[in-house]
């Protein structure tokens, strides 16, 4: 089962699929090797199949491959990032001198994710997933040390609890939003 791992994670590196890649291609290319592994451990030890030894070490093997799925659609998003690298440290330097206008950590994180969708909206990222533009952002909020700092220092009880609050506010807003699209269309 190791070698199929290794083999798994071999077929799936960065030689063999190319990184950026949309993501319904990169889990049909994930599906297609996994099942080739699945589908090789199967005809080596079919004989077996019935055994509980066999099915724990199909669904241990699984669970191993699901993993390396997981790291792959991590080197996805961290490719994608790369790519828009200059947009997001324009985002950067934006957010650095408004910072100080906001007061809790969710206040800030809303601003900072605003700025950075701004950023992602021009160019070649503008004809991207919206989806996979905020886990850009997502991942590019939470791996860089500065504004993770800042987000940091925004968390306090009354600013958590005011954080909270903004959050019930805007959730609120969103439905209030729909409501009254949905008497639009009626």
């Amino acid at each position: 089962a190791s070698e199929l791992v290794r083999k798994f994670r071999g077929n799936t590196g960065p030689s063999r699929i190319a990184l950026p890649l949309n993501e319904t291609d990169l889990n049909k290319k994930l599906e297609v090797e996994l099942d080739l592994m699945l589908s090789e451990y199967s005809q080596i030890n079919g004989p077996f199949s019935s055994t509980d030894e066999y099915k724990d070490v199909i669904k241990t093997l699984k669970s191993r491959l699901l993993l390396v799925c997981e790291e792959r659609h991590k080197d996805n998003v961290e490719a994608y990032t790369k790519e828009v690298r200059v947009p997001l440290e324009t985002a950067r330097k934006i957010i650095l001198l408004s910072a100080d206008r906001y007061d809790t950590a969710f206040s800030v994180r809303q601003y900072m994710s605003k700025v950075c969708m701004l950023n992602l909206n021009e160019g070649k990222p503008k004809q991207w997933e919206r989806s996979l533009k905020i886990m850009i952002v997502n991942n590019f909020i939470d791996t860089d040390d500065e504004l993770r700092r800042i987000i940091a220092s925004r968390n306090s009880f009354w600013a958590n609890l005011k954080g909270f609050y903004q959050w019930l506010i805007t959730r609120f807003s969103a439905l209030v939003d729909m409501g009254q699209e949905t008497e639009l269309v009626t």
